[in-house]
């Protein structure tokens, strides 16, 4: 946790309790559930059915609901529809988390399509359920207050900016700490915000034992507003993508979520790419982001990585994305960036470029990820001079090295 989050309005102690709602008709697991997040001093109800649910929701209006999956009155996720409906009438965001034993592909898609934003599987783990617990009701938190800097932006605004400090720290903690250790991988990555708080967003994420997704994102704008969006944007890829096989169909689910819970008007263009780790085999797919780069030490070349389909995330309510796929040799780097290094400007208005990145890579093509990201940096801040900075500026590096 970052340090000083306990004294300003992200906390998850604050001074209102949150309430939850638990939808279950098993009053022993209604009773395991409340035992484990008595320690929070939540404010719990619950409800027996789902007809009973909408009720307790229209009149105690939970921040968080509980929901078996299992409970009667279900009818095909006929309470997450309502839920839905409800939060889109009354401009409200209530997060749903179902408890389910069905852990299916086509039972979490099913899901997602009628509202559900997260998933604990059951039986659940009491240490599990406080962490999501926690986790959601952060970035509900985040949400209200971007809805309210919408609603009433000159009165929100100095609150704003005396926490966008916070917001900046919040942020950064979402980003890796550190990678997963694979063999025949060596990973280095840089991230560096134009403001406080920025909207790149980039991750390694575990699909599966032996695949590793690659994320690299970047939400329109900045500031207080596009940290948000990159927060939620976090939370979807980490608690969905992580069980689909092919990157098309995380970003289209991904898409489907954002514009069903996304008031703002930004959008995200993504990069996500999983790696198979055993036969080296790297499948991609963009939502209208930039070519990403593909180092070849054999040919001492590099090659864009780019896709034909797909648009920005949140800029169309539905969308197909394509695939494309390489192979990995020895030596080889797969390089992910934002345009907030290709599209930087000097004093002379001369633009760093793509090229002059691939120059770079040439130039470190036999060094490790983290002196390749150290070169891309310095090469582009001798560029910049004393040129400000407009935009957020992300790199990660991957490169194939021997056991």
């Amino acid at each position: 946790m970052v340090s000083g989050i306990s004294s300003v309005a992200f906390d998850s102690h604050p001074a209102t309790r949150k309430r939850i709602l638990i939808v279950d008709d098993s009053k022993l697991r209604v009773f395991l559930l409340e035992r484990s997040l008595a320690e929070e001093n939540y404010e719990i109800s619950t409800a027996e059915t789902g007809e009973e649910a909408i009720e307790r929701i229209r009149r105690k209006n939970p921040d968080l609901v509980l929901l078996d999956q299992a409970v009667s009155g279900m009818e095909e996720y006929k309470p997450c529809r309502e839920i839905r409906a409800y939060c889109e009438a009354t401009q409200k965001f209530i997060p749903v988390v179902l408890l389910t034993a069905n852990d299916s592909m086509e039972n979490k898609i099913a899901g997602l399509k009628a509202g559900v934003d997260d998933y604990l599987i059951k039986p659940v783990n009491p240490e599990e359920l406080l962490a999501r617990v926690r986790s959601i009701l952060r970035i509900k938190d985040l949400q209200e207050k971007l809805l309210q800097a919408n609603q009433k932006l000159q009165s929100v605004q100095k609150i704003i900016e005396s926490e966008l400090h916070i917001v900046g720290e919040i942020q950064r903690s979402f980003l890796p700490s550190a990678f997963p250790k694979r063999p025949r991988m060596d990973i280095s990555a840089s991230y560096r915000p134009s403001d406080q708080a920025g909207g790149d967003y980039y991750d390694i994420i575990e699909v599966g034992e032996n695949h590793l997704g690659t994320v690299m994102a970047d939400v329109s704008g900045h500031g207080a507003s596009a940290a948000v969006v990159m927060a939620i944007t976090h939370l979807l890829m980490r608690s969905f993508v992580n069980t689909f096989k092919f990157p098309s169909t995380a970003l289209k689910v991904v898409n489907e979520k954002l514009n069903a819970h996304l008031s703002s008007e930004h959008y995200v263009t993504m990069f996500y790419g999983i790696l198979d780790t055993r036969s080296m085999q790297y499948t991609f797919s963009s939502a209208g982001h930039i070519p990403m780069f593909h180092y070849r030490a054999t040919e001492k070349s590099v090659a864009p990585l780019s896709t034909k389909m797909g648009f920005p995330l949140r800029s169309r309510l539905s969308d197909d994305y394509d695939e494309e796929q390489i192979s990995l040799e020895m030596g080889d780097k797969i390089v992910l960036f934002t345009d907030g290094i290709v599209e930087t400007l000097n004093r002379d208005r001369q633009v760093f470029g793509e090229e002059r990145l691939a120059e770079v890579l040439l130039r470190t093509g036999d060094r490790s990820a983290q002196e390749t990201v150290d070169e891309i940096i310095r090469t582009w801040e001798v560029f910049r001079g004393d040129a400000p900075v407009r935009d957020d500026l992300t790199i990660l590096v991957i490169r194939y090295v021997p056991d």
